[in-house]
């Protein structure tokens, strides 16, 4: 069972994901990149001061090899081109992060704070290992702190629960980023605070094998208002870009209702919505859900970690 919480962060830890790393934050495909320095200038950096500077962390497992390269291409708030030192070209996928994609809620944003964050300096870069795409996946640092934790802490990337040994520090980081109403967690930004939808409870980890009974998983979407809503156009997703459920088009959630979307397979009813995935959607050690308004906004945001 998952901490039950509205739009709260909580810390992870727990029982491995039931995502990798390839498919949890490195499942989006490579984007069409633009050179760094056409992408717009800066972004929301006031936090950077305040930024910890971040150990070896994607290297603590031991696996990682240690390259230098420089920065050529940002394609996103996540991905990148480089040069390696020895003159070769290659693309980087950030691990411990997923950004907006492009056209969603604050990607020029992330596009920018990470052109910014990256500028012209030598990177040192933590290879992980490549992704389905043949991108490298990495830890990147700049002057010895961490890219990847820095366009977390400064909200301009969603923490991911699965990439790294140090998963705590990015959920940490996303919380602080959420209560500081930092980059896309401003309600000028991503947030509509005035959503008539809410979380309610979510069963993220229910008990038993993970694939036994997936309509098991499930979470619930209540409406606060006073007025009845139409889910034309509304979406629920986790933290990864792999996983996203649309709304049924013209279903009609009463004033004061809610109803369940559940993981597995079933027949839509009043009370319940399914997913008909064939494998579990929330990661066991710890996920973000989030409810996405048809303007493409926040409308409510809820992690978990598991109990037990």
């Amino acid at each position: 069972m998952a901490c039950l919480a509205l739009a709260s962060a909580c810390a992870t830890s727990g029982e491995p994901a039931r995502q990798t790393s390839e498919s949890a934050s490195a499942d989006s495909s490579p984007t069409e990149s633009s050179p760094t320095e056409s992408a717009p200038a800066g972004s929301d950096s006031d936090q950077s001061a305040q930024r910890d500077p971040a150990p070896d962390d994607a290297g603590s497992d031991g696996l990682s090899a240690r390259k230098s390269a420089f920065a050529k291409n940002v394609g996103d708030g996540d991905s990148f081109t480089v040069v390696w030192a020895d003159g070769s070209a290659g693309e980087i996928r950030m691990v411990g992060l997923n950004a907006p994609e492009f056209g969603a809620c604050h990607s020029a944003e992330s596009r920018a704070a990470l052109t910014t964050l990256l500028g012209n300096a030598p990177l040192t870069v933590d290879d992980l290992g490549t992704d389905r795409f043949g991108r490298t996946l990495a830890t990147v640092y700049v002057n010895g702190e961490s890219v990847n934790l820095a366009m977390v802490s400064d909200g301009h990337a969603l923490a991911s629960s699965s990439d790294v040994a140090s998963r705590d520090r990015y959920q940490q980081a996303q919380a602080r980023a959420r209560s500081d109403g930092a980059g896309m967690w401003s309600a000028d930004a991503c947030i509509d605070e005035g959503s008539p939808l809410r979380f309610g409870e979510f069963q993220a980890d229910p008990p038993g094998a993970d694939n036994r009974v997936l309509t098991d998983e499930w979470i619930t979407v209540a409406n606060i208002s006073a007025e009845p809503v139409d889910l034309s156009g509304w979406a629920l997703r986790d933290e990864s870009t792999g996983n996203r459920f649309e709304f049924p088009d013209n279903r009609v959630l009463p004033a004061g209702s809610s109803v369940r979307v559940r993981t597995g397979a079933g027949t839509d009813s009043p009370n319940d919505l399914y997913w008909n995935e064939r494998f579990p959607v929330w990661n066991n050690d710890g996920d973000t859900a989030l409810l996405v308004t048809p303007d493409g906004r926040f409308g409510d945001v809820v992690s978990h970690v598991p109990t037990r």
